[in-house]
């Protein structure tokens, strides 16, 4: 277990060690965030002096921010630090008794313990500015902000989560589940989409799949031969498609397959061509015609605004603004 000082961010979270090609931490994506180095503090003697001394540099050398999390590499930890075990997400049963550590609130080295409420396959859930999907384990295990990345245990001392999120409403909470984990630590490394785009094999012209209907029995198809394929989520799946219309340079328009099953479900633009989205269109119930809309007005990366429009004709019906 170990304290995560993203400084870059101005953030903190909890992560745990595991063994993969040598001792390696594991926490949230949205712990690490946009850094490339990460201060990993351990634990002392002296609980008020956090990262005073017995911390290290690490590296973040993968992540996945669909599944939000990231592996981090620290050079000469102790190799008396012993790496979790993995439990089984099909083997957590409702209404068993979970374990989690953690540093919520800066109360570093917590420990918490409470029911399993509900195993979630398939959930999806959102920061203010991304969107996420993963299996989950709902928790009555407290856990505030600082407890994100740290482990979830059975009674047994196996690992069986990734404490992640909490919703509004008393005891929602949620944990990635171990075997998603597992999946991430032995993911194919891929190269930041910024600086290479992931390519298929040379098959001829980038296609773009647009079905209407969710049998995906009939539909069209549009021919887009400059557009740039990429693997946003990271996991080695093509999920997005670049166009630069006006031939700049400069990617100004995204095609969006955020569920990875092949089906466009939303289109970004970036009108000022400075990678940052100003308008993401999604048509979430997959019949062609728009539903919903977010806006980052500010254009500083965040989203600001979502609105919907029920009747799908043009016209929006309803606006919230994003805290």
């Amino acid at each position: 277990m170990v304290f995560i000082d993203n400084k870059k961010d101005k953030s903190s979270g909890s992560g745990f060690v595991i063994n993969h090609k040598g001792l390696k931490i594991i926490t949230n994506w949205h712990v690490v965030g946009t850094a490339t180095n990460i201060l990993i503090c351990l634990r002392t003697k002296d609980l008020n002096r956090v990262c005073d001394t017995n911390y290290y540099t690490g590296k973040v050398i993968k992540k996945n921010k669909q599944r939000d999390l990231a592996m981090i590499e620290v050079k000469g930890l102790p190799k008396n630090l012993k790496p979790v075990i993995y439990g089984s997400y099909k083997k957590v049963k409702i209404g068993q008794t979970a374990f989690a550590i953690g540093h919520p609130d800066g109360l570093v080295w917590t420990f918490t313990n409470g029911m399993i409420s509900q195993k979630r396959p398939d959930h999806r859930w959102r920061y203010k500015s991304s969107r996420h999907f993963a299996n989950t384990i709902q928790i009555q295990v407290p856990i505030n902000p600082g407890n994100s990345g740290g482990p979830l245990f059975n009674k047994d001392k196996e690992l069986i989560g990734v404490n992640t999120f909490t919703s509004e409403g008393e005891n929602l909470n949620f944990a990635i589940a171990v075997d998603d984990l597992i999946e991430f630590i032995n993911e194919v490394k891929q190269e930041d989409v910024e600086s290479k785009y992931i390519q298929k094999k040379k098959k001829g012209n980038t296609w773009i799949q647009k079905k209407t209907d969710k049998n995906k029995k009939t539909g069209n198809s549009k021919k887009y031969p400059d557009a740039k394929e990429a693997d946003i989520n990271k996991n080695g799946i093509i999920d997005t498609w670049l166009l630069d219309e006006n031939k700049d340079g400069n990617y100004e328009k995204a095609f969006i397959d955020f569920n990875e099953d092949g089906i466009i479900e939303a289109v970004a633009f970036d009108e000022n061509e400075n990678k940052n989205f100003e308008m993401v269109i999604y048509d979430t119930d997959l019949d062609g015609n728009a539903d919903r809309y977010e806006f980052d007005k500010n254009d500083d990366g965040a989203m600001d605004v979502i609105a919907y429009d029920y009747n799908q004709d043009g016209e929006l019906d309803k606006f919230e603004k994003l805290s």
